[in-house]
């Protein structure tokens, strides 16, 4: 797969960015699953890089949601290749690969969100969000209801797995020093257990998501 990256130019956001262009001319649409259904859904910009997808895959799994294609994370060449036939998608880490989502919207009509899987809300809010797209691209909706008691049994758990460190965390203070998309979803998920954020870094962050910093922080 050629990619146009002369003196591997720019920034790592660059380099992002054209690979993401070569995944769409030369890869994406090349291959069409044999069994293309009503609840594949792609993830895009999850570099999985501590295994993080891998705790939070088993709630997709749940609800019969199928990752056709997790990228860059864990994606196989024929994963990303029949791409083009999930019916929704998530963003990730918008900085990255922002584009890609975009125009794999507009070439193959497939509906995204951003969202995070940090922090128990967050992660609550994009089961919501994917859903929900399903549903609009023509899923049962039964899937909604599932989705939701999915949410109030998890919740439950986590919840009170985080009482102990809530108790001894509320209060202090903290400096984030983050960027991208961890700039707001961080955040998020350290106020949930009583941390207050006295700041946060922008490195690497859009627009967008300083908007949300904002948002999070008022």
């Amino acid at each position: 797969v050629p990619i146009n990256a002369p003196g591997l130019a720019g920034s790592k956001n660059l380099g992002n960015k054209l690979a993401a262009e070569a995944l769409l001319d030369h890869v994406i649409g090349t291959v069409e699953p044999d069994d293309p259904g009503p609840y594949d859904i792609n993830i895009l910009g999850e570099f999985n890089l501590s295994g993080e997808f891998w705790l939070v895959k088993p709630l997709l799994d749940r609800l019969g949601i199928r990752v056709r294609a997790c990228i860059p994370g864990d994606a196989r060449y024929r994963d990303i290749a029949s791409a083009h036939r999930a019916r929704a998608a998530m963003m990730v880490c918008s900085t990255a690969l922002i584009s890609l989502a975009r125009k794999m919207e507009e070439r193959w009509d497939i509906p995204f969100f951003e969202g995070s899987f940090y922090g128990i809300s967050d992660t609550s809010q994009a089961l919501r969000n994917l859903v929900r797209l399903l549903v609009r691209k023509g899923a049962d909706p039964e899937i909604l209801e599932r989705t939701e008691t999915l949410i109030a049994q998890q919740e439950a758990i986590a919840w009170k797995k985080l009482e102990s460190y809530r108790q001894r965390l509320q209060g202090k203070r903290v400096l984030l020093n983050t960027g991208g998309v961890k700039s707001w979803s961080v955040v998020h998920a350290l106020m949930e257990i009583g941390i207050e954020i006295v700041g946060t870094s922008i490195k690497k962050s859009t627009v967008q998501d300083k908007e949300r910093i904002k948002q999070v922080l008022k």
